[in-house]
């Protein structure tokens, strides 16, 4: 990034100037940045998984950074556990159950995507089916003539990476350049002016 501010006079009275300016709107301009980061990575997550609801896409915010060494930092980050799994890939494996329920019909999906799982089902409704040597369960719900497998149970599932983290930096690092360029520029106009 290059960009050329004309000025008359002491160097030194001008990058003071210019330290004042920039000290005065510093935290709105890392704020910026941090808003076209969480966005460009809202849009990306979107992107990335279209049949969910939005909510990890939704849980990316701008936020100050506790500095390091007296610099601003912001940034886009997310509360929710599996944003990093999401972007990076890896396995998941139960922490309180024995397996992961996979929902498969569309009424488990729908469950999901309004924020229930498997054991938001009354009790009485699904039978769970391990066949002997297996790596895999079903949940399944019996009914007079057929049955519905609701889940598929397994001991752990591959996550592949999305990179839709990678994909939104790419995005945004033009934008972000610009913006303090083009903030930079004017600082130095408005010290100049001084």
């Amino acid at each position: 990034m290059t960009f050329s501010v004309k000025f008359d006079g002491s160097v030194e009275k001008w990058a003071e100037n210019v330290a004042e300016e920039m000290t005065e709107e510093s935290v709105k301009l890392m704020m910026q940045a941090a808003e076209l980061a969480a966005g460009e990575i809202r849009l990306e997550a979107f992107d990335a998984f279209p049949e969910g609801r939005g909510g990890l896409g939704r849980s990316f915010k701008a936020t100050m950074l506790q500095s390091e060494r007296g610099s601003l930092r912001s940034g886009a980050l997310s509360d929710l556990v599996y944003a990093r799994i999401q972007d990076k890939g890896g396995t998941i494996t139960p922490r309180r159950r024995k397996a992961l329920a996979v929902p498969v019909s569309p009424v488990a999906k729908k469950m999901r995507n309004h924020g229930y799982s498997a054991g938001d089902w009354p009790r009485d409704k699904l039978a769970m089916v391990w066949p002997k040597g297996k790596r895999y369960g079903l949940l399944v719900e019996a009914r007079r003539r057929k049955t519905i497998v609701h889940y598929v149970l397994k001991k752990s599932v591959k996550l592949p990476a999305t990179h839709y983290i990678d994909k939104a930096r790419e995005q945004v690092e033009p934008k972000i350049s610009e913006l303090f360029e083009d903030r930079l520029v004017a600082a130095g106009k408005r010290a100049k002016a001084k």
